[in-house]
């Protein structure tokens, strides 16, 4: 099984390893990566983001359920960040499907 550090890491690394117009871009990033190493690692995933000219808005929040909660009245609201983790759990997939969000899930 991996790590679930390990699979949003691959997931945020594809998504934003996506080619795109030479504009710089600004990405919002919701997540639950709180504690100190988890930090940091995030933190090398948006030097790299920067390093190529980007903008990373980190928006870092304690507790998944939290996170998805603000991703939901986010999306509801109209005001969606750009990449969010979720748990791939069912009621996360049935959200995404219902609400037409592309998923990355990474399969170990």
């Amino acid at each position: 099984m991996v790590p679930a550090w390990a699979a949003l890491t691959a997931a945020l690394a594809a998504g934003l390893a996506l080619p795109l117009p030479a504009l710089a871009q600004t990405a919002e990033v919701v997540h639950w990566w709180t504690s100190r190493g988890a930090s940091a690692a995030i933190q090398k995933l948006a030097a790299a983001y920067r390093t190529a000219g980007d903008t990373w808005v980190g928006t870092a929040i304690a507790g998944g359920d939290n996170a998805r909660n603000l991703d939901i009245n986010r999306n509801v609201g109209g005001k969606p960040p750009t990449v969010s983790q979720f748990n791939a759990t069912s009621s996360s997939t049935r959200y995404c499907r219902v609400r037409g969000i592309t998923t990355g899930a990474v399969k170990g």
